[in-house]
């Protein structure tokens, strides 16, 4: 256990109870996480967890000029990657009527959304056959 989540810390995945759930409950035992975090500073890297301790990470210790060009360019992939997932979280809260972001178990219901309002619209996927065709071409409209 201990060398899988190592790898994965280093490789800048973030652990949790959805993506791991046995990882983030050896991380939760204070032992453990001092032992993952003991190893992560022998390489300047550090254990952490978000603010409401939902899921774990390795972080920069130390931020020189290396690892600032580093956490550019993990920023940069995360607004390319994430704007699409940010979008859709944002038009369910909107559907739900919901204020807060939306959590592990939350149960969501597309038809729910769909009957409640009209804001769902414009996010709309629209599949259609095609003659002769096994595969279905899916298109976002706007």
């Amino acid at each position: 256990m201990f060398d899988q989540l190592l790898k994965r810390l280093l490789q800048g995945e973030f652990i949790c109870e959805v993506s791991d759930e046995a990882g983030f409950r050896y991380l939760q035992d204070p032992e453990n996480a001092a032992q993952v975090d003991a190893f992560l500073t022998r390489l300047d890297y550090r254990l952490s967890s978000t603010q409401n301790r939902l899921a774990f990470f390795a972080a920069y210790r130390t931020i020189d000029n290396s690892a600032r060009s580093d956490i550019r360019k993990v920023f940069y992939q995360f607004r390319i990657e994430l704007q699409p997932v940010v979008e859709w979280l944002d038009m369910m809260m909107s559907c739900l009527n919901q204020d807060t972001a939306l959590s592990p178990g939350d149960t969501l219901s597309f038809s729910g959304c769909c009957k409640s309002s009209n804001k769902i619209r414009p996010w709309l996927i629209v599949c259609r056959p095609l003659q002769n065709s096994r595969t279905l071409p899916v298109a976002m409209i706007r």
